[in-house]
């Protein structure tokens, strides 16, 4: 894929159409003095973002706004030499013209994926979008390292996107990535287990954690003895009636004992009334009237004489009485001890017969109760079981991810050809800026427990000194162009951004460099430069190097001269990254 020109609807709009081959430049300059004006802000950097525009980037809310009416138009050219476009509007993002068709901007995505990159099924870590990032970098963001192409991409993606384009096998990194996020799901399963009071409740209930073995043998063992009573248990229908019955006896042996107990009480008493006997008699009166020489009369004996007749004949009375009392309450308490007898009889008869009947309400209750116990048995030994589970299979994804790492340095061995001329081109590149600085571009194979597969790194010595960082991207990416692996891109788009810590010496280099790879290959290097810069590539190059890498390769030159120097010919405050 090359891209030939981009355009817009509004006639103020500078159209830029790119060589062919090799270098194509954007040049910024400065024709006033003015304070309030900068070639910084003419659109070098958003002619960058319009090609991403045009190729299916996010809606800008700020186009809507500050650009109504607007529409772009990026022409480009497929490897089959087939020429088309792409034209999307300012008021509907969502929508791009491709080659006069509409389609949704994820559709267009997508289609271009399959066309550019060779995507087949949807990915939620490979896309057109975060593969055409490799080839023209987004935003200040997209220059901080030489690994991260734009704002706010993170592993695995970063990773997955890169091995795409350098022909490794991304489905090892896939696989890493499933482990570990099994095995981080399985980590937090296990903490909810012993931790989240919902969980805890739902399986265990009130029971502790450390007593689940204890409880979990008297619950079997409950379980035994219910399901032995179950299977003894015979269901009586008369149960109800027998119980009545026998419930009706046992309330007739409590008032015939209560019978028994009034009549030995009765009969107690009637003995001790028998015996009393009257403690003074007639002649033990007289005697004592004798001894104190008191005589009495003849009418006084014979009132005492008749005293004595009168209380001899109530004795009589009274003892005929108590006994026919005694005879009665003998014979009531014979009746009640004989009743009592047959009552227990037939009393530990109806018992004998319940307790080896039931009530099919009885029977119930034992079902229910020992269906309760099996399904707390269930859930304790689920608990047991998905503990069991969990660290089984840890254990499992801990010798897969020995297995992956194993058959990914055995991968890593077998493609050592591919790896070496990846590792070649960036040292021989890096070497035309710093002949000597230890380089290098590794892949190795990454055998911690995490999300990563390769180790993909770029290394320049003393890469943290002004413009070695910008070098070291500048390498980087030519190399992923220069793979060709799994695209169909030939150009390279970089925005100045690459030059601005770069020593003059080293832009030169990057020239030489572009429009060599450029001729050899029939690549397209885009890049936007400032005055400075040329200014001092001037001093670096000869005349005719100067004019044939730099004058003859301006596609476009933006000034601050006015606002129709800028990109639009219009001004305004766009933000867009």
């Amino acid at each position: 894929m090359k891209l030939i020109s981009l355009s817009a609807n509004v006639a103020t709009f500078h159209t830029i159409k790119f060589n062919p081959a090799g270098i194509s430049l954007i040049s910024a300059h400065r024709r006033t003095h003015q304070t309030n004006r900068t070639y910084n802000s003419v659109g070098k950097s958003l002619a960058i973002y319009l090609i991403h525009f045009c190729l299916g980037a996010k809606a800008t809310p700020d186009f809507k706004e500050k650009l109504p009416g607007w529409g772009f138009r990026l022409d480009f050219m497929f490897n089959d030499g087939t020429q088309h476009y792409s034209y999307r509007t300012t008021e509907n993002e969502n929508i791009i013209i491709f080659d006069a068709q509409e389609m949704k901007v994820k559709a267009f995505n997508k289609m271009m994926g399959e066309k550019v990159f060779g995507l087949k099924e949807d990915d939620k870590f490979l896309s057109f979008r975060s593969l055409i990032a490799r080839f023209i970098r987004e935003g200040k963001s997209g220059y901080t390292t030489f690994n991260q192409f734009k704002a706010k991409e993170q592993s695995p993606t970063d990773e997955i996107n890169t091995a795409y384009l350098l022909g490794l096998d991304i489905n090892r990194i896939l696989r890493k990535v499933a482990l570990k996020e099994e095995d981080d799901f399985l980590k937090q399963q296990e903490a909810n287990l012993s931790k989240d009071p919902v969980m805890h409740s739902l399986l265990l209930g009130s029971e502790r954690i450390e007593d689940i073995e204890l409880r979990l043998i008297d619950i079997r063992q409950q379980i035994d003895k219910l399901q032995q009573d179950i299977r003894e248990f015979v269901i009586a229908e008369d149960y109800g009636e027998i119980k009545q019955q026998a419930d009706e006896i046992s309330r007739s042996l409590h008032a015939w004992r209560n019978t028994v107990t009034k009549c030995r009480i009765s009969l107690e008493n009637i003995s001790k009334s028998l015996e009393r006997k009257p403690d003074i008699k007639k002649q033990n009166l007289v005697n004592f009237f004798e001894e104190a020489n008191i005589s009495l009369g003849d009418m006084v004996i014979k009132k005492l004489e008749e005293v004595e007749a009168f209380n001899e004949q109530l004795l009589n009375d009274r003892s005929r009485i108590l006994l026919k009392q005694q005879e009665e309450y003998t014979r009531q308490l014979k009746e009640a001890e004989l009743k009592i007898k047959e009552l227990e009889a037939e009393e530990n008869e109806k018992l004998q017969y319940l307790n080896s009947h039931g009530a099919l309400g009885d029977y119930t209750k034992l079902t229910e109760l020992l269906s309760d116990l099996k399904a707390k048995k269930e859930k304790m030994e689920q608990y047991k079981n998905l503990q069991k589970d969990y660290k089984k299979r840890r254990e499992e994804i801990q010798l897969s991810s020995a297995d992956e790492n194993l058959g990914t340095q055995k991968y890593l061995d077998s493609i050592e050809n591919l790896i070496h001329h990846h590792m070649e081109f960036f040292h021989d590149l890096v070497k035309s800026f710093y002949s000597d600085k230890r380089a290098g571009l590794q892949v190795l194979n990454n055998k911690g427990f995490n999300k990563q597969r390769y180790n993909i790194e770029a290394r320049i010595s003393d890469d943290s000194g002004d413009g070695v960082n910008e070098t070291k991207i500048y390498c980087f990416d030519w190399t992923l162009l220069s793979a060709r692996q799994n695209n169909s891109i030939e150009f390279l788009v970089h925005d100045n951004r690459i030059l601005s810590e770069t020593d003059p010496r080293q832009i030169a280099t990057m020239f030489r460099n572009a429009d060599s790879i450029c001729q050899a290959n029939g690549f397209q290097y885009i890049l936007t430069i400032n005055e400075c810069s040329l200014d001092l590539l001037r001093q670096e190059m000869s005349d005719e190097e100067y004019k044939r890498l730099v004058q003859d390769t301006e596609v476009l030159e933006l000034n601050d001269a006015s606002d129709n120097g800028k990109l639009l010919g219009i001004h305004v405050d766009l933000k867009y990254e």
